[in-house]
């Protein structure tokens, strides 16, 4: 399980993080974000790079190369979604606090882990803990995204916001990265993306319980939204395709490091409410 559990978690990792790069591309071309909110992708960029430095602490290939493609979708996203977003826009204004804090606190570790322990001799142990902590942070972060969604779907007893595909992506990916968090005995692995796997059965519960309706109220509009819509937006633009248009895309989640993420994104109606601000 050393080997195929993280061969795994890096399929599915990078499948949801390079989704939605058709979606993005376009959204250059036409020089506007529509209804794509890239409030996330500063928290996968955080997160992917978190776990990178994470993986040369523990020597560990597989957890580096499952991010390192994240940490550029991310940074690609933020970028290009911060220079289509409208000046002064609260949209604009989310990115630069989230990405600043997020930086903020990178560099704090940074310092501490590479000038302050290493002053104080401390051992290979205590830099794992810190560093560990901190991407676990980071990861649970944003696998709560999907949380407000949840709590609409229970309300209305409807799971039309919810992705099945997405929900057994997040399942299988955080359970992937759980057992090879189990085979290396690394608790900083295993816990972040165990919640991840649990979270994602969970969707997939509601999505049997509730089906989608024939009529649906649209969810109010949050400011992360939930992990489907890079999928969504894959499917979407691979429709547009066929049929002779431009374009494709899909998740975040993170990413067993990053885990398992990545993908943090957004329902449709989040997606609305952001275009509109």
């Amino acid at each position: 399980m050393t080997i195929v559990a993280p061969i795994m978690g890096f399929v599915l990792a990078n499948y949801m993080f390079f989704a939605g790069v058709p979606e993005m591309l376009r959204c250059k071309r036409n020089a506007t974000l529509g209804t794509f909110n890239p409030r996330p992708f500063p928290v996968v960029l955080a997160n992917c790079v978190s776990w990178i430095i994470y993986s040369t602490l523990i020597s560990d290939y597989f957890l580096f190369f499952a991010n390192a493609p994240g940490s550029m979708v991310g940074m690609y996203f933020t970028l290009v979604g911060y220079g289509l977003s409208a000046n002064g826009s609260a949209l604009r204004e989310d990115l630069e606090r989230s990405a600043m804090a997020l930086m903020f606190a990178l560099l704090a570790v940074a310092l501490y882990l590479g000038l302050v322990a290493s002053a104080d001799d401390a051992g290979a142990d205590h830099r794992q803990l810190v560093m560990g902590l901190f991407c676990n942070g980071v990861l649970l972060v944003y696998y709560a995204s999907p949380l407000g969604t949840l709590r609409d779907v229970l309300a209305k007893k409807d799971a039309s916001s919810l992705s099945g595909n997405m929900a057994l992506a997040n399942a299988v990916n955080g359970a992937a990265w759980f057992v090879y968090g189990a085979a290396l005995g690394d608790a900083y692995l295993m816990a972040p993306n165990g919640v991840g796997a649990v979270l994602g059965a969970v969707q997939l519960a509601l999505v049997h319980r509730y089906p989608a309706k024939r009529t649906v109220t649209s969810p109010a509009p949050s400011s992360w939204g939930s992990q489907q819509d890079l999928l969504e937006m894959g499917a979407r633009s691979a429709r547009d395709g066929s049929a002779g248009g431009t374009g494709g895309s899909a998740r975040p989640a993170p990413p067993g490091s990053a885990l398992a993420a990545v993908g943090a994104a957004l329902s449709r109606e989040s997606l609305d409410g952001a275009s509109r601000l």
